[in-house]
């Protein structure tokens, strides 16, 4: 028994230095958003350097690109010289998972993170403490700057078979954190919030416009301080029904599992503010480019604190604008005037009930053995599936996966699962995941 209790405090210490580690990075991230540009681009290069020496002396892949490509962190001095680095892509980090781990890091004490493939390819990110503490402090400034406070009720809608414990924190009212099941019928997580009645809501648009639409038709009353759309990309019919829904302002958050947040609304609407301070930001066109202010560039990601898994020039499929204007809130992180991309389609049942696609990104990056999937809704009650199998795939991975496709539709789809070598993708690169041929809804 004294070693079990010594052991509980110890855990317990652990966890309370790691929630402290977070909070200094926080009031620190809160400081320096309202520096001058010209004094955070000063920040982010040194940065820079120190990612790039650590990236060429401790992770065996950047090390081999580095040295393929003729170059040594010597000539990686400022974020003009990032162009002179080979990009990195999805499919290279798939394939050499392990080499982009540092070899220090114990993985059974890092936090390894599925994404959701929202370009039809999933992979693995790990966080050790030290990036995860920077990471969660980054992404709860875009949440606080817009108005969440400690005594929030805070309610997330999402997949529930991935939501962490209760901190000890949170179970003495501290960012009380409800999850709700977002594959649980709309009217019931209607029926949820209004219980809780949350102050703020975090959740994908295309999910959050069926339950706004449903509380218009019910009549429903809620009012929190602020609703944030993640994920998925958030059009202005898409956030007026959120809004009219929910009473309140929709503040939209971007970025990716691999680097998590990565730019963010403020309440004044101007752009997103890019995290400068965690990313660098490379908006490039198809010849590797950079593209001008106001126009349309592919987004390339090098990340400034991940030392345990570094993404430098990392390809991520997003498209966005950027902007050299600065923001009338004062605030000196650079801005992105928008995010371009092509929505995914709902899917509708013939019961007449919509299907947001968020839900099958999650199956899809839940079930071991798929390099790459396309969900097709050929007919009314009848869905293809495009699966490029990888060196996981088994019988389980088919059953699985068609199992949870037909729960997703109430069993009222034939599903039919295809193995393919290769998915067609669009101009932007991208696979567009979930198409119907049957409805116009996005």
């Amino acid at each position: 028994m004294p070693n079990m209790t010594y052991t509980s405090v110890l855990w317990t210490l652990l966890r309370f230095a790691h929630w402290f580690r977070i909070y200094h990075h926080l009031k620190w991230l809160q400081r320096t958003q309202w520096k001058s540009p010209a004094e955070l681009r000063e920040l982010q290069e040194k940065r820079l350097r120190a990612i790039i020496f650590h990236a060429y002396y401790n992770i065996p892949f950047y090390h081999k690109k580095f040295k393929d490509a003729g170059i040594t962190p010597n000539d990686i001095k400022t974020i003009e010289d990032l162009k002179k680095i080979p990009v990195t892509t999805k499919d290279e980090i798939k394939a050499h998972w392990r080499e982009i781990i540092n070899p220090k890091v114990d993985l059974n004490k890092a936090r390894i993170v599925p994404t959701s493939g929202s370009t039809g390819v999933p992979l693995k990110v790990v966080y050790d403490q030290k990036a995860d503490a920077f990471s969660r402090a980054v992404n709860l400034r875009s949440h606080i700057e817009n108005g969440l406070r400690f005594y929030h009720k805070w309610v997330i809608i999402g997949d529930t078979r991935t939501a962490p414990p209760s901190t000890w924190f949170q179970k003495l009212g501290i960012f009380r954190i409800y999850y709700i099941n977002l594959f649980d019928p709309v009217e019931a997580q209607i029926a949820a919030l209004e219980q809780i009645n949350p102050d703020i809501i975090t959740g994908y648009p295309s999910q959050l416009k069926l339950i706004a639409r449903k509380m218009i038709e019910l009549g429903a009353d809620l009012e929190p301080v602020t609703v944030f759309t993640t994920a998925e990309v958030l059009d202005d019919k898409t956030r007026k029904i959120i809004e009219r829904g929910f009473n309140t302002d929709v503040v939209d958050l971007f970025g990716c599992i691999e680097l998590n947040r990565t730019a963010w609304e403020c309440k004044g609407h101007f752009g997103y503010h890019m995290d400068a301070e965690a990313v660098i930001f490379e908006f490039l066109d198809e010849n590797g480019e950079e593209v001008s202010p106001g126009e349309e560039g592919e987004i390339y990601y090098t990340g400034l604190y991940n030392y345990a898994m570094p993404f430098i020039r990392y390809k991520v499929g997003d498209i966005g604008v950027p902007s050299d204007e600065k923001s009338p809130c004062g605030r000196g992180l650079p801005l992105m005037e928008r995010v371009v991309g092509r929505k995914d389609d709902y899917i509708k049942l013939p019961d007449g009930t919509l299907i947001s696609p968020i839900q099958f990104h999650l199956v899809v990056k839940h079930i071991s053995g798929i390099w790459e999937a396309k969900i097709i809704q050929e007919k009314i009650d009848r869905i293809k599936v495009l699966l490029v199998p990888d060196t996981n795939f088994s019988d389980n991975t088919f059953r699985r996966l068609k199992q949870e496709i037909m729960k997703i539709c109430k069993h009222q789809c034939e599903v039919e699962i295809k193995c393919v070598d290769s998915i067609p993708r669009e101009k932007s690169g991208k696979i567009r995941m979930i198409e119907s041929r049957i409805t116009n809804e996005k």
